[in-house]
């Protein structure tokens, strides 16, 4: 009997995901077909690959002959698509990739569903559903490639859950070979292990010696034969470097609470030191949590990464929703699990009415990043965009206040 609900779960969930992610894929090409400024804005991030795309098909190797701000996993996937879409048409692209990554989308949330499972199961299903349904990941997810990279940050997850350390390090360097988020995971998993450890002060982390070996393997063979490439060819790396000089010298953007005070009240040059203020709050947070669970320190970490962040896209969220519905599945019903809830659903709707909404109507009245542009050309869309972006990180500080206090186990629970 067992067995026979289990089967029926998952035919539920099969059938649930792939009828979302076509409706939302329908809905997407009703309003592609209406068009709109908020719709342009929506998928604008992947014009950024067409240049990339044509002249990747045109014989030109990427990070060897030309550069790209993403890293160099990020570039792998996008070769593949100009070799789909090899005439490089913007329009078959967008389709291709709309229902490339809602496939990938169902089949996370596979991944996702036999880990809320073994956690929880009476929950898993409502887990899986938010998943599938929030927002951000039905808007943004068909038009970024965030779902590439929550596929090897699950793989890793459910490794450390079952304490296969070592291989939820290789999954999570994988991912970063993608977007550079995942290192955190890693940071927290080998940070928690030693402070369990009791002869921490006696003798050198070799567990962590051996997981950053990891790192430095995948790093290696990912991104080795770009570098040697680019030095036989080139004499330097400079293709491949500048992905992280971009990152580095990053400009300010609008929707970032140091971008609205930017655009009200004009420019403060210590506004540059943004990313090293974020950084230090993360450290903060991390040595000052040594027992929080690793679900709720991540989305923890990652709040305080964009609170005073110099950018701040909406898909960044799609990072840590998992572990934030992971702790939400882990809480008993009562206080703590409806402030959760209503946190989750708050933070995502505020998510998406900043983009594309709200800002890509703000810009239709404003034009121009540049300082007191919102006081001189700001009409109500610009008002309601900057209270949105401060509304937004309010939110955020209240859950990470809630996730401070988290102390429910995450184990299994069937």
């Amino acid at each position: 009997m067992a067995t026979e609900n289990t089967g029926n779960q998952w035919l539920k969930l099969t059938a649930l995901a792939f009828l979302l992610k076509g409706l939302a894929l329908v809905m997407g090409w009703f309003f592609v077909r209406e068009s709109s400024a908020w719709i342009n804005h929506t998928f604008v991030d992947l014009w950024g690959w067409l240049d990339f795309m044509k002249r990747s098909s045109f014989g030109e190797v990427p990070f060897v002959d030309f550069s790209k701000e993403y890293p160099v996993g990020a570039g792998m996937l996008y070769w593949i698509f100009a070799k789909l879409n090899p005439g490089g048409d913007s329009t078959r692209f967008l389709h291709l990739h709309a229902v490339v990554m809602s496939i990938w989308d169902v089949a996370n949330a596979f991944i996702f569903y036999s880990i809320l499972v073994e956690i929880r199961a009476k929950r898993a299903f409502l887990g899986v559903f938010l998943f599938l349904v929030l927002p951000t990941f039905l808007i943004l997810s068909p038009v970024r490639f965030e779902a590439v990279v929550l596929t090897p940050v699950l793989l890793g997850y459910r490794h450390h859950r079952r304490g296969n350390h070592h291989q939820a390090t290789l999954w999570w360097a994988i991912g970063a070979m993608i977007k550079v988020f995942p290192l955190l995971f890693i940071a927290i998993q080998e940070y928690g292990l030693w402070c369990k450890s009791k002869t921490k002060w006696k003798k050198v982390p070799g567990h962590a010696l051996v997981s950053a070996g990891i790192v430095l393997l995948v790093a290696a063979l990912v991104n080795g034969p770009f570098l040697i490439a680019a030095l036989m060819k080139n004499g330097n790396i400079d293709a491949w470097l500048a992905t992280y000089r971009f990152h580095v010298e990053r400009p300010l953007y609008w929707d970032t609470i140091l971008g609205v005070i930017h655009l009200w009240w004009g420019s403060f040059p210590w506004e540059r030191h943004a990313s090293a203020w974020s950084s230090v709050l993360m450290i903060v947070l991390l040595l000052l949590t040594p027992r929080l669970r690793i679900e709720a320190k991540s989305v923890l970490l990652m709040c305080a990464a964009l609170l005073f962040n110099r950018v701040y896209s909406t898909q960044f969220h799609l990072w840590f929703y998992p572990m934030l519905i992971v702790v939400l599945t882990t809480e008993e019903e009562g206080g703590r699990f409806r402030k959760l809830f209503f946190g989750l659903i708050l933070l995502d709707l505020v998510n998406v009415l900043v983009y594309p909404f709200a800002f890509s109507n703000a810009l239709l009245e404003i034009d121009r990043f540049e300082a007191f542009s919102a006081r001189e050309l700001g009409g109500g869309w610009t008002v309601l965009f900057s209270g949105l972006i401060f509304f937004r990180a309010f939110v955020l500080l209240w859950l990470m206040g809630t996730l401070w206090k988290q102390k429910s186990p995450i184990e299994g629970n069937r």
